[in-house]
């Protein structure tokens, strides 16, 4: 989230790198995920209002995914997934040759772009740091409540939207090692809703991916593309669009899950690359998302 949450983030596209992990000034134990696409669902931070943390480095790891590929080619692959603490075996079948991969993103964005909102749940971790975010995200307002741990320690912060106004409180620990405030600041707004107008140089950040579309813009995938074949996962047939990059050194793999029938709205992203894994589901499409700013809210540029 931005001038407080962020590294250049979850709209932005971290590192997911085994062992460069670090933006400038960032602390070591927490990762960033490799390559170009940024956003709040993949960061695991988001650097302080007060300036004080790099921009540009929220976590954005997703769930577990380990895959074991069988004799030959894509026929008999065993796809076993922990998304959002289901275990899920994907057993698929023929390949979907016939599917661009470009086409069938486009048409699953356009599908959830149709919509009015969703609900997500997304997980980052990497061996020393974990995030967990749940999400409402409407057309006009959305809710992000994040749970953040580290060393033994938890914290957590709620991040509304409305009216692109953007509004923060969370406890000393999650402002001081999520935000990326000072612990003398943090300590003082501990407990306080802040506000920060669409104005402010951190809203970008903060409101990333709280409402609909800064949610939804995440899942775009870069090139090169590849369809996977026709699967069952948690019950559902889906297809999958995957991009493998390399980023510092690290080999990072993207994969996003979207229904096979229409509309082909997404329902799950998972992310893996070295030690950092990342899983993020979608649910609940078009239920209302009931939202209010805080009155008692002190602004903060």
């Amino acid at each position: 989230m931005a001038a407080f949450r962020q590294v250049s983030t979850l709209p932005i596209r971290a590192r997911m790198a085994g062992n460069d992990v670090l933006g400038s000034g960032a602390d070591e134990s927490v990762p960033v995920v490799a390559g170009d696409r940024g956003g709040s669902l993949r960061a695991t931070r988001r650097p302080g209002v007060g300036g004080e943390a790099s921009a540009e480095l929220r976590l954005r790891l997703r769930g577990v995914l380990s895959c074991s590929r069988g004799r030959a080619g894509l026929r008999g692959v065993v796809v076993a997934a922990v998304v959002i603490g289901a275990a899920v075996c994907v057993l698929a079948g023929a390949a979907s040759a016939s599917v661009s991969p470009d086409r069938l993103l486009s048409s699953a964005l356009a599908a959830a772009n149709a919509q009015r909102s969703v609900h997500y749940v997304s997980i980052a971790s990497s061996p020393t740091v974990s995030v967990r975010m749940v999400g409402d995200a409407g057309l006009d307002r959305g809710i992000q409540r994040v749970t953040y741990r580290k060393g033994g320690n938890t914290g957590h912060v709620t991040v509304l939207v409305v009216a692109d106004t953007a509004y923060v409180r969370g406890d000393v620990f999650a402002l001081t090692n999520y935000m990326g405030f000072s612990a003398a600041r943090a300590a003082s707004l501990a407990g306080h809703w802040l506000q920060i107008p669409h104005t402010a140089r951190g809203y970008a950040t903060v409101a990333a991916a709280v409402r609909l579309k800064s949610t939804l813009a995440e899942l775009v995938l870069p090139r090169p593309r590849l369809a996977l074949p026709e699967t069952t996962l948690d019950g559902q047939r889906v297809l999958g669009i995957r991009n493998t990059t390399t980023a510092s050194g690290q080999r990072v793999t993207y994969t996003l899950y979207v229904r096979a029938a229409r509309p082909m709205l997404p329902v799950a992203e998972v992310a893996h690359g070295g030690a950092n894994q990342m899983s993020v589901t979608f649910s609940n499409w078009n239920k209302p998302v009931t939202v209010s700013p805080p009155t008692d809210a002190k602004q903060i540029a």
